[in-house]
């Protein structure tokens, strides 16, 4: 499987985000679909290349409180098991998947809290086919009701964490043709061309607030390549600019699986950081990250010389 990951490597001021752009405006000469998840502030409309402008679509921008995105995290994700098998997650399975994105962001999230949010969203999405974020804060309420090994104060402390993010509700689960124009399939469509640069203006929002939406939506996009069987010849792009911002919920972000096994489902990632020391010595996303086809690599600072050699 061919390998259309790109890496870019190098300090500050160096040109990553400008050689980012380039790629992307090459991509759309050749009719291919890219996506910005723009948790940096780094590809803002201000910020583009006026020439790149002409490539891009209208952005998202998740600061506006009217703006949601068409997917639902708490849909029951579709699993190729094997060639000729395939079959809906379990409850289990899907409430595993999104309490690690909140418990990434969240590290101090404990064991009981962890274990109280997992049986929370497994149930409330068993009840009730179009469970959303919406419902979460009530669900992880009636949980301790139902259970008695949970407590109420227990049921607070996540209440606490997760609230502003839960009552905003990012996401819609209703795609009318007005939402369905942000879904994946018009993302990814040649329909538009040129204009085949999407992003996602992350801009605005909280760090923590940034963290889940990035995973919710790169996982979205995950299941979604793997429930429509795409193969390598489904290309789409992905770029994660300044990737080291995202260290602290790394370990609930697909970043591995885009590395690895994005391949097979078309998916290349775009790559770009100023230090791979932030991640520690023993990261093994930085492993992956130097596995990639194209490594461009600019002026780096001196501490990271001798990383990047």
């Amino acid at each position: 499987l061919r390998n259309r990951h790109i890496c870019i490597l190098g300090a500050s001021g160096g040109g990553k985000s400008y050689a980012i752009q380039c790629i992307l405006a090459e991509l759309c000469r050749q009719e291919i679909a890219s996506l910005i998840v723009d948790y940096t502030e780094g590809f803002k409309e201000s910020m583009l290349e006026e020439k790149i402008k002409q490539f891009t679509r209208e952005q998202i921008i998740m600061n506006d409180p009217k703006s949601q995105l068409p997917i639902n995290p708490f849909k029951r994700q579709l699993i190729q098991y094997s060639k000729d098998f395939s079959g809906e997650e379990s409850y289990e399975a899907l409430s595993e998947r999104v309490t690690n994105v909140f418990s990434s962001v969240y590290p101090t999230m404990g064991d009981q809290q962890t274990a109280l949010l997992k049986q929370a969203i497994a149930d409330g999405v068993e009840e009730n086919p179009n469970f959303s974020m919406a419902n979460l804060l009530d669900e992880i309420l009636d949980t301790p009701k139902r259970y008695q090994y949970f407590t109420n104060s227990i049921a607070n402390s996540i209440c606490s964490k997760i609230n502003s993010f839960a009552r905003r509700d990012f996401f819609t689960n209703s795609i009318t043709e007005e939402t369905n124009k942000m879904g994946w399939p018009f993302i990814f469509s040649k329909d538009l061309a040129p204009h085949l640069i999407n992003i996602f203006q992350l801009s605005g929002l909280t760090p923590d607030t940034r963290y889940l939406l990035t995973g919710f939506i790169l996982w979205d996009l995950w299941h979604y390549s793997q429930s429509n069987n795409h193969t390598q010849k489904d290309i789409k792009y992905i770029v994660l600019d300044e990737i080291q911002n995202l260290k602290p919920a790394s370990d609930g972000l697909p970043i591995k699986k885009y590395l690895k096994e994005g391949r097979k489902l078309g998916i290349a990632l775009i790559s770009a950081t100023q230090t791979i020391n932030e991640f520690g010595s023993s990261s093994s996303i930085v492993s992956d990250l130097m596995q990639s086809a194209t490594k461009l690599i600019f002026k780096p600072s001196d501490s990271e010389v001798k990383s990047f050699s």
